[in-house]
């Protein structure tokens, strides 16, 4: 099977979506995983492995040799921005933040609104589709390998979503003392996680609960 027909194939499997209101785009070009939307509904981009020299690629701005250990490696990392952001099409709302996002720091609801949704579609996986955690977490994983201490990161504001995200990923940075900042992190991550949790088991329509857990977030 071409790589294109197993991703689009996994995607509608796990969306339930079809050409009607799906696309879904590989580009060697792209660094980092897109979900979008137009006027039909969802646009999926995943980027896929583009050969830097002979031996070496690139993909997710991380750099693969030409071996076995390397191509399972990039595979995961493929799957898991396929897996993750088919969940996504097949559970999440993002238009239902709108109202609550109006008015509000751009960069800051965008935050709020992703971790949010990363949160319940990773539950609903955990519900429906188990078998895709294992490569979503290894992505995870290697991602918060990329930072080496967030304590480092300069700017308050960016080192708190930093933190607050390994947290959410089960990424444990801190050492055995835990400041004041990392006890508000780790309590914030417990609220937000149980608002979520409660709002996937009662499937309420009216959404209030994600709304709470992002203006917690906020």
């Amino acid at each position: 099977m071409k790589l294109l027909d197993y991703a689009w194939n996994t995607a509608t499997s796990i969306s339930g979506r079809d050409h009607q209101n799906l696309r879904l785009l590989l580009d060697e070009d792209l660094v980092n995983p897109i979900l979008s939307s137009d006027s039909r509904g969802y646009v999926i981009k995943l980027p896929v492995p583009r050969r830097v020299k002979e031996g070496l690629y690139t993909m997710h701005g991380l750099y693969f040799d030409e071996d076995t250990t390397s191509w399972l490696s990039s595979w995961r990392l493929f799957k898991a921005s396929l897996y993750h952001t088919s969940l996504h099409a097949a559970y999440s709302n993002f238009p239902s933040y709108s109202d609550w996002a109006r008015g509000k720091d751009s960069a800051a609801a965008t935050y709020s609104v992703s971790l949010i949704e990363d949160i319940k579609v990773t539950l609903e996986a955990a519900r429906d589709w188990r078998g895709l955690l294992g490569d979503i977490a290894y992505a995870n994983y290697i991602s918060s390998l990329r930072v080496h201490d967030p304590d480092d990161i300069d700017g308050r504001a960016l080192r708190f979503a930093t933190k607050l995200l390994f947290k959410i990923w089960g990424v444990n940075h801190s050492n055995s003392n835990p400041s004041d900042e990392d006890i508000i992190i780790s309590n914030l991550s417990n609220e937000i996680t149980q608002l979520v949790r409660q709002s996937v088991s009662t499937k309420q329509d009216n959404n209030s609960l994600l709304l709470q857990a992002a203006d917690t977030v906020y």
